[in-house]
């Protein structure tokens, strides 16, 4: 009579209470940030730099300069010193003690010092005379030595003063 119908039924008898899984903490993410995050600095200038650290109780970190020919840094302080004789894009580097993974970074752009001569063009008189200022941005060296391209363009003596020969031309300072 019952063969059409089938007997359905769950075989067991467990006495284990179904597994639960505790949640897993969430990960902490250390993140650093460099303040100032971009400068532009004459060769041989100085920037301090200093970094924030978030996600560990660590505030520590390792400073560098990415570039070997970037520049130095102090690895503790954070105060850097722009290369003597290199230009360009400089990255500074902040890494966290915490979690070596984490790093911020700075760009520092280094330019060469620039020099300006005013006024940058006069006309005078034969046996005329100009005086010449010099300012170099960027050094803390101001002294300039002054010269005159080429030969028979009259004299200029160390204070810039300028004595235009008796022939007249053109003549570069």
């Amino acid at each position: 009579p019952y063969a059409d119908h089938g007997v359905w039924g769950c075989g067991g008898g467990s006495t284990s209470a179904p597994a639960t899984t505790s949640p897993e903490p969430e990960p902490s993410f250390v993140n650093v940030t460099v303040t100032p995050n971009s400068v532009t600095l004459f060769q041989g200038g100085t920037q301090l730099f200093a970094a924030s650290v978030t996600g560990t109780t660590d505030a520590n970190v390792v400073w560098s300069v990415q570039e070997n020919s970037g520049g130095t840094i102090d690895g503790t302080t954070g105060l850097y010193t722009a290369p003597q004789n290199s230009t360009g894009t400089f990255h500074i580097v902040a890494t966290s003690k915490a979690n070596s993974a984490a790093k911020g970074f700075a760009a520092v752009a280094v330019q060469s010092p620039q020099l300006t001569i005013s006024p940058p063009a006069v006309t005078l008189s034969p046996n005329g005379t100009q005086t010449f200022t010099a300012a170099l941005q960027g050094s803390s060296n101001a002294g300039v030595t002054w010269t005159i391209q080429g030969t028979g363009g009259g004299q200029i003596n160390g204070a810039g003063l300028y004595t235009a020969p008796s022939t007249v031309g053109i003549y570069q300072i």
